[in-house]
């Protein structure tokens, strides 16, 4: 018998996060040390073309010029699209009292796995 494979909007809200904060975390560590493989190692194809590694390492010179590394994050909201979800943060930073939003949209990869397709901080 097959094995059936939940889709990913069937997940409950816990396992969602489990998923994003390991996504998330990946980025925003990648972000702070400037590692574009890294940062785009779990992107979908869309995305991966539409980031060039200069226009990252620019992105991040001048975030982190600006806000320093990425702080602490508390999970606001997990919404579920078709096919997708978005997951929402307050994010903090350590140059910087502004309370910012980190959101991430996550699909399901090849196998058992799961992808980046828009990821924000603002």
């Amino acid at each position: 018998m097959p094995k059936i494979v939940p889709m990913l909007t069937d997940k409950s809200d816990a396992e969602i996060m489990a998923i994003a904060e390991r996504l998330m975390d990946n980025l925003m560590q990648a972000s702070d040390e400037i590692d574009f493989e890294r940062h785009v190692r779990d992107f979908t194809p869309r995305l991966r073309s539409l980031v060039s590694e200069e226009g990252f390492v620019r992105a991040c010179r001048d975030f982190q010029e600006h806000y320093g590394r990425y702080g602490k994050r508390a999970p606001i909201a997990v919404f579920r699209r078709k096919g997708s979800v978005a997951v929402v943060w307050s994010q903090s930073c350590e140059k910087s009292s502004d309370q910012l939003v980190a959101s991430l949209v996550i699909v399901k990869g090849p196998a058992d796995t799961y992808l980046v397709d828009h990821a924000l901080v603002y």
